[in-house]
Order: C-alpha cells, then structure tokens, then sequence
C-alpha cells in the first residue's frame, strides 16, 4: 500500500532538490535537514544500518523507544529488545534479506523503556550505491499494538460465540464462557 510505495520511494524523496530552490543551503544539507525532519514528524522508529546489516552508528529514535544505548544494540545487540519469543524467527529473516537483497517485513513485539512490549510491524530495503552494492539498509518500526489486540479480542469473541452456539442455558453458557476467558 501507501507505505510501500512510500518505503521504496524514500531513497529517491531524500535526493531530490526540494520545492523551492534555497540558493544558500547546499542539496546534501536539504537533503539531511528532510530526512531529520522525517524522523521527528514521523509516529515510527526509522533506523539505517550499514551493509552487513549490523548497527554501527547511533540510532536516535531506536534509542529512545527501546531505551537501549548504542553500546547495547550495536551489530546484532538490538534482538535483545525483542520479545524472546520473536528474536529467532526475526533473527533468521533479517539473515535471509541480507542474503538475498530483498525486502524485509515481519511483524513482532518491540520492548519499550518502560519495558512494555508492543506490536510493530517492521520492514527495511537496501539502498544501492551507485555501482550497484548495498551502501546501507533503511527500515521502520511503526507501531500496530492496537490492531493486534483488537484482532485477539475478535478471535475470541468468535471463539467464544462458535463454543455457546449450541448451548441454551444460561449456566453452560457461564462456563464455557469463564473457562476460555481463563485459557
């Protein structure tokens, strides 16, 4: 949707001379003041890494959210902010992107400062340089914890309809009911 087409434009939005010319700002600063301006504006974690697909250089907002220093999520460090149960699977598809060159997607649930896990839905795209290599890969965390928990609770009123469907008094309607609200 829009935000693919967003993600594989963003290179392209970045490197464009801006609107309106300004005679005393040189394009690479624009270009940097856009991107930095992007990262603020934005209600998401926009992080780049280098071609091994490794952090090594600071990254504001993932810093922020997750509350990990650089020191901590350099090279493959920031799996630590992960759910435990999403680091392998992430770890193995970030692998297989890197590989291949292609985009990474994946949903998974990010730890906050607070240590609060949240549902994110994550992708990155390499960035060609001009020879055709990988100069670095640019991602985004964008937070979608209110949907997934709406998906669950949608799951199990249906759920929860589908066992009572049959049941016509009220008392085996209570206990199906109390019991999977305690699974």
């Amino acid at each position: 949707g829009k935000l693919r087409s967003f993600i594989k434009r963003f290179p392209q939005l970045m490197s464009e001379p801006a609107s309106r010319p300004v005679d005393d700002v040189p394009l690479p600063a624009l270009s940097e003041a856009r991107y930095r301006s992007l990262v603020e504006a934005a209600s998401a974690i926009i992080w780049t890494v280098g071609p091994s697909g490794q952090f090594e250089s600071e990254q504001p907002g993932w810093s922020a959210y997750t509350g990990q220093r650089f020191e901590q999520l350099r090279g493959w460090g920031w799996l630590d902010a992960l759910h435990p149960d999403d680091r392998p699977r992430t770890a193995v598809l970030w692998t297989e992107a890197l590989t291949r060159l292609t985009m990474f997607q994946t949903e998974l649930r990010l730890r906050s400062a607070g240590g609060q896990y949240r549902y994110m839905n994550v992708r990155a795209v390499p960035i060609a340089s001009p020879d055709g290599a990988v100069a670095e890969w640019i991602g985004i965390h964008i937070d979608i914890d209110e949907r997934k928990r709406s998906e669950e609770r949608l799951r199990l009123l249906d759920a929860m309809s589908q066992a009572t469907r049959s049941a016509v008094d009220p008392v085996t309607i209570m206990e199906v009911t109390t019991r999977m609200l305690g699974e």
